[in-house]
């Protein structure tokens, strides 16, 4: 976890971003894994609460000492390979056995058959969905 900003908090809450290593390699998308960070401040620091902020979401706590956790919302993808990809539609009609771009994370790329691949830039907060020529997932990870 690293500060979101450098000097004083303004509202006395310290804001940190939760930053991690990247894997050295494409992670099969095989769903979230549980975490859980301790964070130890000095004795007499200014804040009244902390707020950490990940890719996806944001979490606060506005007491010291204090704990929290997040609820995932999203779907981690760990079952997506040979079901149909549907980008979201104003109807709401999605497939009964469909994944939509409504339920994943906002950092998604879709490669479809025809589709080329733009820049080699990796990004572990990215999910990338590999489809068929009928848009069907046949491959599902994480940079």
């Amino acid at each position: 976890m690293v500060p979101t900003y450098e000097g004083p908090a303004p509202d006395l809450v310290l804001d940190l971003e939760l930053i991690a290593t990247p894997p050295e390699q494409t992670l099969q998308a095989d769903g979230f894994q549980p975490m859980d960070a301790l964070l130890e401040l000095p004795a007499g620091h200014p804040y009244t609460g902390i707020r950490v902020r990940g890719a996806e979401n944001a979490l606060a706590i506005d007491h010291l000492p204090g704990a929290t956790q997040a609820e995932i919302k999203i779907n981690d993808c760990h079952d997506c390979v040979g079901k149909q990809f549907e980008e979201t539609s104003t109807s709401g009609t999605a497939g009964a056995n469909a994944i939509t771009t409504a339920s994943l994370p906002r950092v998604l790329r879709v490669i479809r058959p025809s589709d080329g691949v733009h820049g080699a830039d990796l990004d572990p907060n990215r999910l990338t969905l590999l489809l068929d020529s009928k848009g069907t997932i046949v491959k599902a990870f994480w940079e």
